[in-house]
């Protein structure tokens, strides 16, 4: 049984394996926190492509009808992405400053485990003759 050499990228959230990153980034949304709306009905989705599906699903009449929401659509997933990589852009920042933080901790344990290790005053005695 020949084994696999492809990478797993897990979800964080549901342990679910994808065999690329992007897959993985695309199924993450799923568990945003944040809910999209539909400007028409007010139905909630998890993302914007969903709102976009049922928009034209459910509220799309005639091509003329279309043509017209076509634009509004179109601003109204915009926003929602614009929305979302405003999102983790603030979570990639905040995971930046906190390994910061937790580099500088532990470089600050170290200097001081150090400093310590030279004060300490040396145990062996020197014998008199």
């Amino acid at each position: 049984m020949p084994t696999s050499n492809k990478r797993q990228f897990k979800c964080t959230r549901c342990l679910k394996s994808f065999e690329t990153l992007k897959e993985r980034d695309v199924h993450a949304r799923k568990h945003a926190k944040k809910l999209v709306k539909c400007g028409k009905c007010g139905k909630l989705f998890r993302t914007a492509r969903e709102v976009k599906n049922h928009f034209w699903r459910n509220h799309s009449t005639s091509s003329a009808d279309n043509k017209s929401r076509m634009k509004a659509d179109y601003t109204m997933v915009q926003s929602s992405v614009e929305q979302r990589k405003e999102e983790v852009r603030k979570m990639k920042e905040k995971a930046r400053k906190r390994r910061i933080r937790e580099e500088a901790m532990e470089m600050e344990k170290k200097a001081k485990k150090q400093k310590s290790d030279w004060e300490q005053p040396s145990t062996s005695k020197v014998r008199g003759v």
